[in-house]
């Protein structure tokens, strides 16, 4: 760079363009506070992680000036996950990020969590510890975001968005933990095996479900408990029952299979309404059996009480 001589004899360089001149500003990660990331991670069902992998693809995209595609990046943010936090590292003063070994177990941890939730009630519910894998990226940034505040982007703190995600998912996802749990009725059919003894005893000691009966598939559309209502075909009869919630009494039709003239079944057509099988009895009423289509639970039901009937049926 060569002098320039003023008139009074003084030198002076003059400096070369700069990013900043140019109106252009560097790259900066997307931060999102720990509390609110577990928040949002749990209202979501593990969707916000998603969202975050998204915005921190894009911005070492433009950081790296690279040709990685964001969005395919983010979806597939558990197979991705081992470069992601690789990507990150030189952004970030976190001694973990940078260690070969962490980065392999931390992405180990994350695929076997991932393939938990494949698993049958309440197994699955292992899954949701995926956030503590997460975690060590998002303190990372935070404590970066601290020291450095110029290489992130900060997002609120709480927003509307996250209120409404707050209101919505949370009851939500607590009502799935709970249901699979066998806390309060699940919301899906579930096999007899899968039901809790203290709910097999109530059966049997109101006189719904008999001493040497087994139930085979059961659902209740109760949202506390299933002493308020159910329905379920055993070994032995299909029933249904339900507690008048002004008088407190208890209501139950049955009918053994040999007993049952005809069966109608109507199939929802949406996940928002029940599957509604009608039981004809020989000189009874006929009452009807409502079933939740969540996992094909109805067809599982339906198909073993019909089989069961058509087996033991004396109707030609």
């Amino acid at each position: 760079m060569e002098p320039t001589d003023t008139s009074d004899g003084t030198r002076y360089y003059e400096a070369p363009e700069s990013n900043t001149d140019s109106g252009r500003s560097e790259p900066r990660f997307y931060c999102t506070g720990p509390i609110k990331f577990v928040l949002m991670y749990f209202a979501t069902f593990g969707l916000y992680a998603i969202y975050w992998s998204y915005r921190n693809w894009r911005f070492i995209r433009e950081r790296d000036q690279s040709g990685v595609m964001p969005i395919l990046s983010a979806i597939f943010y558990v197979v991705t996950f081992y470069w992601y936090m690789k990507s990150l590292a030189p952004s970030l003063d976190s001694t973990l990020l940078s260690s070969t070994t962490a980065r392999v177990l931390l992405a180990i941890a994350l695929y076997g969590l991932a393939a938990v939730s494949a698993l049958p009630d309440p197994y699955w519910l292992v899954s949701l510890l995926g956030f503590v894998v997460l975690l060590p990226v998002v303190l990372a940034m935070a404590s970066t975001a601290r020291t450095h505040p110029e290489r992130a982007e900060r997002v609120p703190v709480f927003h509307w968005s996250n209120a409404l995600a707050y209101l919505i998912g949370l009851p939500i996802l607590l009502l799935a933990i709970t249901s699979t749990t066998g806390v309060v009725p699940s919301t899906s059919v579930i096999s007899g095996d899968q039901m809790r003894d203290s709910d097999i005893a109530y059966l049997r000691e109101a006189g719904i479900l008999g001493e040497n009966e087994e139930i085979l598939h059961f659902y209740s559309t109760a949202l506390l408990s299933i002493a308020d209502d159910g329905q379920f075909y055993s070994t032995e009869y299909v029933t249904s029952y339900y507690t008048d919630p002004d008088s407190g009494e208890l209501y139950i039709y049955y009918a053994a299979y040999e007993d049952i003239e005809d069966i109608d079944v109507v199939w929802s057509q949406s996940f928002a309404v029940d599957t509604i099988a009608t039981i004809y009895p020989r000189d009874e009423s006929p009452f009807e059996v409502w079933l939740s289509t969540e996992n094909g639970g109805d067809r599982d039901f339906v198909d073993g009480m019909m089989s069961l009937w058509r087996e033991r049926s004396t109707v030609d």
